[in-house]
């Protein structure tokens, strides 16, 4: 019986690390580490994975180094958290708390606005499933799971290479469109997308994005895909990658998941590789590796963190939950590493940062408030 527990919890913890893991699953696994009922287990694994570094670190087998890396942090994650929630369940010390402020702030969800060629503004969220407008030769539909879809009605029609329609989301808000060409966007919060109703008469198929934005973009070798954005256009022929071009981030980073793009400014440019990433700055563009699943976390409903300050870990926070964010003393030092839902409250998030008892946080009205914490 003892056996077949353990093989249970084994199997939770692997399930986790691959990120394959239920929200059931996830339960039961959080629920045992909060009982301590996974320390003995998560040890075993430690010490046994670490006795393998010796062996692995100077063989040339890389994937399995990889895939060794992953568990064993995966691992140091889940230990780390049994002892921090240990210890911040316990810590009554504590004069104040973000859960005793009664402040409970929703994630965002499917929010946009459409604005037409004719400059007629239309709020998606407030629009029943059908068909929106028929104009030029186009017809805009909202689709039962809440995408916007562009269809050619008439393809030779050139008044609607000439029409430009922008979608915007606002603080709180997320949206996807399906282009009159097949290619698929994810626009993230506080992004827009502006786009002609139809590729069809033109030799390339450009849209401007300001924020961010997923791309899944429809191969046509006769007509290649721009993405004009802040100080950089990204060209491709079919492919996915992430653009994160918000005004207020200090770099632009282009994240490639498949495919090729060419990445080009004024003075640079670059060629992307599956798995690299780009990075433009006044200096130019650098090039690294890089987990791609950390770019593309919020459009699969994370927030995840790799060492990462607190104030990009809190402009991300400000744009999904539509809220004002002001800093209390010095907290530029602070960096934080984890993954959380997109779908949590805020409050939830906030305090899973708290834990850490590096910083605190406190609510009011739609204001978060960001000070060091100071054991009193």
């Amino acid at each position: 019986m003892q056996d077949k527990n353990s093989s249970h919890k084994r199997k939770l913890i692997q399930r986790y690390a691959k990120n394959a893991a239920s929200e059931k699953e996830l339960q039961s696994l959080f629920g045992m580490i909060s009982n301590h009922e996974m320390d003995a287990l998560l040890e075993e694994e430690m010490d046994r994975d670490i006795a393998a570094i010796g062996t692995d670190i100077n063989s040339d087998r890389p994937k399995r180094f990889a895939a060794w890396y992953k568990y064993v942090a995966a691992s140091l994650i889940l230990v780390t958290l049994s002892a921090v929630t240990s210890y911040f369940l316990s810590n009554s010390s504590r004069k104040e708390s973000l859960s005793s402020t009664n402040k409970s702030i929703a994630p965002g969800g499917n929010i946009a606005y459409l604005t037409l060629g004719n400059g007629k503004r239309i709020a998606l969220t407030e629009l029943n499933n059908g068909t929106i407008v028929k104009d030029a030769g186009v017809e805009i539909t909202k689709a039962a799971n809440g995408q916007l879809v562009y269809k050619l009605s008439s393809v030779n029609d050139p008044a609607a290479n000439n029409v430009y329609n922008t979608i915007e989301t606002p603080r709180g808000g997320q949206y996807q469109i399906l282009l009159p060409d097949g290619s698929k966007v994810w626009l993230n919060a506080a992004s827009s997308l502006k786009y002609p109703t139809s590729f069809a008469t033109l030799k390339e198929r450009a849209v401007e994005l300001k924020g961010e934005a997923y791309f899944e973009v429809y191969r046509d070798k006769a007509k290649p895909f721009i993405v004009h954005s802040v100080n950089q256009d990204v060209k491709v022929l079919g492919t996915h990658f992430n653009i994160n071009a918000y005004g207020d981030e200090p770099v632009v980073k282009t994240t490639l998941i498949e495919g090729a793009v060419h990445v080009s400014s004024v003075l640079f440019e670059k060629i992307l590789k599956p798995g690299q990433e780009s990075v433009l700055s006044a200096s130019g563009i650098q090039v690294k590796e890089v987990e791609t699943e950390q770019a593309i976390a919020w459009k699969n409903g994370e927030f995840m963190f790799s060492s990462e300050p607190i104030t990009a870990i809190m402009r991300k926070i400000s744009r999904w939950y539509n809220v004002d964010v002001e800093y209390e003393g010095n907290v530029n030092s602070m960096r934080f590493t984890g993954t959380v839902s997109r779908y949590s409250n805020v409050s939830d998030v906030l305090q899973m940062l708290e834990m850490t008892n590096k910083v605190k946080f406190s609510v009011e009205e739609r204001k978060i408030k960001v000070t060091r914490y100071i054991n009193e």
